[in-house]
Formats: structure tokens, sequence, C-alpha cells
């Protein structure tokens, strides 16, 4: 019915009178509709708490002046930071491996990730606003979290910052290895958008960091890790190989298919060779024959000529026997 829905708290006085200062002595007991608590409590509507959410101040947390830089970086104090471990029960890749990395490789990571943050335009690479609660401090707020690669583990983490208004900073909070974590606290806070939806799914097994000094700091998750990096590595070379392999085999094939067209080339020039001699041979022929026959008419014509015209001299033209006896 669309009914907002109010948590009932209660007391819990073993926990409130516990000499351990940790004890958190409030509990949630139920959910009620305000029509639900106005019956039981007699409690009306109007003095019921208004939503958290609608808060003017929990609403200026999401308006922030700018977005996360390198200098906030550097003011990270990573043994501080709190590490919220995997709750996940999804057996998958990422969830195996463990990662132990230097404070100042980290930080490498962390500036790679704020570059392509600030230099795309592409909300799936923005932080995504999370709701905190501090149960112990009583407040709650908007935290950022900024998902960074862990580039020689090929697995993502999430770095939640707090942005400190008056210092005009984002400060580093916690470390988050389950993907599903920061979902479920980024819908807390009731944006029509889900900033997680292209997120792939990261749920890391352990996350430790090691000392800086060569050789120094290392555990048995630094062993196990060292052992998953020379399984993937080896992987790869596999792949990477098959790859090679598979290459040579299409280059292989591609020059068998090239000298098989020259070579059909070839034939097919001979063939035209060929072909124009044998043509140039028969207009040579036709050529001959035909100049033959045209000056054989002209040949007789000139030889009948000249035989008239012999002729005709002998029987009609002797000057000399005209001049003697006539």
């Amino acid at each position: 019915n669309n009914d907002i829905l109010y948590g009932i708290i209660h007391l819990d006085t073993a926990k409130a009178n516990s000499e351990e200062p940790k004890k958190y002595p409030f509990k949630l007991c139920a959910l009620m509709t305000a029509k639900e608590i106005q019956h039981k409590y007699g409690i009306y509507p109007d003095d019921l708490p208004k939503r958290s959410r609608k808060h003017p101040e929990f609403l200026g947390q999401l308006a922030i002046g700018r977005s996360i830089m390198k200098g906030d970086i550097n003011q990270i104090n990573w043994s501080n930071l709190k590490l919220f471990k995997s709750q996940s029960s999804i057996k998958n890749d990422s969830m195996k491996k463990s990662v132990s990395i230097t404070q100042s490789v980290m930080k490498e990571y962390v500036g790679v990730a704020v570059e392509r943050m600030n230099s795309s335009n592409n909300i799936n690479n923005k932080p995504i606003p999370i709701m905190v609660i501090d149960k112990h401090n009583n407040y709650y707020g908007i935290e950022w979290i900024l998902i960074v690669n862990i580039i020689h583990r090929n697995v993502d983490v999430g770095i939640s910052f707090k942005y400190d208004r008056n210092r005009n900073v984002f400060v580093a909070k916690a470390i988050y290895l389950d993907k599903s974590e920061i979902e479920s606290k980024h819908k807390l806070i009731g944006l029509k958008y889900n900033y997680c939806q292209n997120i792939p799914d990261f749920s890391l097994k352990k996350f430790k960091f090691k000392s800086n000094k060569p050789g120094a700091g290392l555990t048995d998750e630094d062993d196990e890790a060292a052992s998953d990096i020379s399984i993937d590595l080896q992987n790869e070379v596999r792949r990477l190989q098959q790859m090679v392999d598979q290459e040579q085999r299409r280059s292989v094939q591609l020059n068998q298919q090239l000298m098989n067209e020259r070579q059909h080339q070839q034939q097919q020039l001979l063939v035209l060779q060929q072909q124009n001699q044998q043509y140039l041979n028969n207009y040579n022929n036709m050529y001959a024959v035909n100049h033959q026959q045209q000056q054989q008419p002209q040949q007789q014509q000139q030889q009948q000529i000249q035989m008239n015209m012999t002729n005709y001299q002998s029987s009609h033209y002797n000057p000399y026997s005209q001049q003697r006896f006539g």
C-alpha cells in the first residue's frame, strides 16, 4: 500500500547494564505503519519523526562541491581504514582470491581510479553514494565509494570517502571487499538510479597491507596470493600460447592460399599469352594471304599491258623499214 514503515526500537537492558562499552543497547523489535503505532502506543502520526532521507542535512550531503582528487589520496591513513569483509556466499573466482599489497602500490591504484573517474563522463566511473550508520557514535550520513581495481590480482575493491565540508576534503574511511555490501548500503539512500548496476561483481576472501620492505611482513596470505598469481600467469601463458599457435596455423593456411592463387594466376597468364600468340599468328597468316591475293591481279594486269604494247609496236611502227622501202 506504499505506507511508510517505522522502526520500533527498544532498549536492551542487559546490554545497557553491561560493562563492555562497545555493546549497543538498542535493538529493532518491529516495523509498523503509522496507524499500527497509533493503535498500539497511542502516538499520533503528526508526532512521529520525519523520514531521515527527507532531512535537509541528509539531502545536503548528496550535493558535494567537488570530486575526489589526488590531493585527497595523499591524506589517507591506510592503517586506520575499517575493513568490511565479504559476507557473500557466492563461490566465484574472485571470492577465492586474497590480496596482500603495500600501501604505496595501493595508493598508485587509487590514483589510477581517481584519474579515470575525473577524465570520464561515464556515470559508471563516478563515486557511489552509500548510507552509513555508526551505532556507537549515534551517527548516520553519506559516504562515497570509489571502485579501485587491484591490477596485479585483477579484482576490484571499494574505498569509501566522507566529504568534510569544513575542510573541503574527502577523508577515506573504509575498504569494502564485497559489492553486495556496497549495493545494500546504496539502496538505503532511495535514489531512482542504481549506481551499482553496471559494476562487476567482486567478493574477496582476504585483504591485507604488507610492509614496503622487500621480503618483510610476508604471511600465509601472501604465499597463497603468490600461488594464485602463479596459477593465473600459467593459465595466461597457456592461453597466449594457444592464440600464437592458432595464428601460426592461420598464417600457414593463408600462405598456402596465396601460393595456390599465384599458381592459378600464372597458369591463366600463360594461357592468355598462348591465346594471344595464336591470335597474332592467325592474323599474320590472313594478312599474308590477302596481300598475295591482292598483288596477283595487279601483276597479271601489268604483264598483259606490257604484252599488248609490245605487240602493238611490233605490228604498227617500224620507222626504218618505212623510210627505206616507202
